[in-house]
Parts: structure tokens; sequence; C-alpha cells
């Protein structure tokens, strides 16, 4: 394994920098984007910037900014997805509000921003919502070039300032464009069963046969990953089970699959605490799966005080990158952003 800092904290610009996703483009570039933060506070003034290396991850561009905030503005969750030569980009503005970007030229540079939160006015029947936000991670492109993206929204209360809200009680779904992001659509908001609180930041991997795996934070006493699967031909969506197979001490996890001659490989990060320590984001741990995630791999750890992370592989599956939060201690809430390459026979 290979191990790059790409950004310390409190170090330049930003005092933290956090919520990483990663896409790998038809390039072949890889595109390490998350947010750039004033303070620690999910409502910071808070920038979304990139770097980018055109070497296998060996070095990275400087960092680029694509969406900087207003005084008292934040920008949150950034999601990509690598398209047929676009870069699709999209974030969300003080939690209310979505906007959509793309680029054509490998990420040099990006459309000007289009708002498209009328467009996700679906969700309006379903659920109460006053606050949305995407994956974070990354988005995914199906076999019919559908495009989907996990999203959450909440019906927060306001917490007095008149700016920040709560992010729960909550509700994770997804929303997809059927036209190369031209336009965007609310799909579904995830039926879950009473044991399963708050589903929230949810990542997701196409596996074949049009459907679609969605693993699903949420705040479950049991402390395990959340699960459902998409059926994009018909638009049906099973509910979401806990994964007893999968601890998580309530943490953003990345997935991505990988496929060869018709056979899916899912590759999984997440934290992964021992019983002891449910509730602490430690040992984060990359898993393989190669039954659509019926069955999931031990895993190899790659680090022992972590965070959000988000996962992807090469065109040619010979490397996976994960891109992390490391953890300077556990007495502390000090965060680097660190770029991992493994190979697959690496991950146990």
């Amino acid at each position: 394994m290979v191990y790059k800092t790409l950004e310390k904290h409190n170090s330049d610009k930003y005092y933290m920098c956090r919520i990483p996703g990663v896409i790998v483009t038809d390039k072949k570039s890889i595109i390490c984007y998350y947010e750039g933060r004033s303070s620690s506070s999910d409502w910071a003034d808070i920038d979304i910037v990139m770097k980018k290396s055109t070497d296998g991850g060996k070095t990275f561009s400087d960092r680029k900014i694509l969406a900087k905030c207003r005084e008292g503005e934040t920008l949150n969750n950034p999601v990509m997805i690598a398209d047929d030569g676009k870069i699709h980009f999209l974030y969300v503005s003080n939690y209310e509000k979505c906007y959509y970007c793309v680029s054509c030229d490998d990420g040099e540079t990006f459309s000007a921003p289009r708002e498209i939160t009328n467009e996700l006015c679906g969700f309006d029947s379903i659920f109460p919502w006053n606050v949305i936000a995407l994956g974070p991670g990354h988005g995914i492109v199906c076999e019919d070039k559908r495009l989907i993206i996990p999203v959450w929204v909440a019906n927060g209360v306001d917490k007095g300032d008149g700016h920040s809200r709560e992010h729960h009680p909550s509700k994770a779904g997804y929303i997809e464009s059927t036209d190369g992001g031209k336009s965007w659509h609310t799909g579904a908001l995830f039926e879950v069963s009473e044991d399963i609180k708050n589903p929230n930041e949810t990542s997701c991997a196409y596996i074949g046969d049009s459907k679609v795996l969605f693993n699903v934070r949420n705040e479950s006493e049991e402390y395990l990953r959340g699960e459902c699967v998409l059926d994009i031909s018909s638009g049906e969506t099973t509910d979401v089970k806990l994964n007893e197979a999968l601890p998580d001490p309530i943490c953003f996890a990345g997935m991505c699959s990988f496929e060869k001659d018709g056979q899916y490989t899912l590759y999984f990060s997440n934290c992964n605490p021992s019983e002891k320590t449910w509730k602490r984001r430690e040992f984060l741990t990359v898993r393989k799966s190669t039954d659509k995630g019926k069955n999931w791999s031990d895993g190899t750890v790659i680090e022992k005080l972590s965070g959000y992370s988000d996962i992807n592989v090469s065109a040619d599956g010979e490397n996976i990158y994960c891109f992390f939060e490391r953890q300077h201690s556990s007495e502390s809430y000090e965060l680097d952003l660190v770029f991992c390459t493994m190979t697959p026979d690496e991950i146990k």
C-alpha cells in the first residue's frame, strides 16, 4: 500500500478539510474533491475544492477551488460522476439548495453552477424536508446510462441562530438523471424497518442486471450498516435492512464496483470498531464482495484512527484508491486527508 497526505490539519488556507470523494475519469485521471472548512462545524464557511492526479496517484495538482462560499454560507457534500468524457459535479448550499456543474475537459474547468433544487421537489409529498444533502462520496453510471446519486433529507429543528438546522429526523434515497445530466429528478426515499433510525449518508454501486446496491448510514442501536437494492427497470426498491457483517460507528462509508466479463466485484471502505469501542471511528477497513454484496470478506485495516472515506477503482481494476480522513489522535478532533493506493490482492 502507498499513502499520500493531500491535506494536513490547519496547515494552510483551511482550518480543516473533510468529506472526501474520489473518481477516476475516462482519461484515467484521479480527482479527489472535498470540503475546505473555516472551522470543524458542518455549518462553517466552506468551499468545495479538488486535487487531480494524472500519474495514477503518484503526484497531485495544487488545490483548486470549485465552488467558493460567500460569507456566512456553507457549501457541502460534493459528489462527482465520471461519465463518457464528462464529469458531473453536484453540491449543496446551506443544506437547502442543490447545484449542478459539468466538465468536458477532464476536470480542468467546470460550467457555471445551475440550481436544480426545484427539480428535486418530488420528495415534498413524501417527507416535509428543510435540509437536503448529497451522498457524499461519488455517484454512478448504470448500464442504461442513467446517473444516480444518493441523497438524504431531514426535517431539522432550527438551532436558534437563524442559519443552522438539525440533521434529523431524516430519510435516505436517491436522485437520478436519464438525459446525461441535463435534468435531474427524485427517485425514491427508502422504506426502513422500525429498528433503523434516521437513515442518512449513503453510498451506492451498480451490480449488474439493472440492480443498484445502496449502503446506508443510520442511527440504529445495533451500530450496523443498512442495505437495500434498486431495480432500475421497474423503479422498485427493497426495504433497508441491517447487515450484521458490517459494523459501523455511524460514519459515512465508501463503496464502488468493478466489472470484468460480466462479473462484478464490490469494494467497501468503512470504520470497523471493536465491540468495546463501537462508537469510535477507528480501524478503517477495506472489504470486497464477489457475490453482489451478499457476503463480504473480513477485509484489510488500512488506518487505525479514521473517519469518512470514499473508494474507487482504476479502469483496469489493478489498483484500488481509498481517500479518507485520518485522525491525529483519539483525544483531539484534528484530521488530515490521505490518499491510499492498494491492489486487489492486498484486500483480504
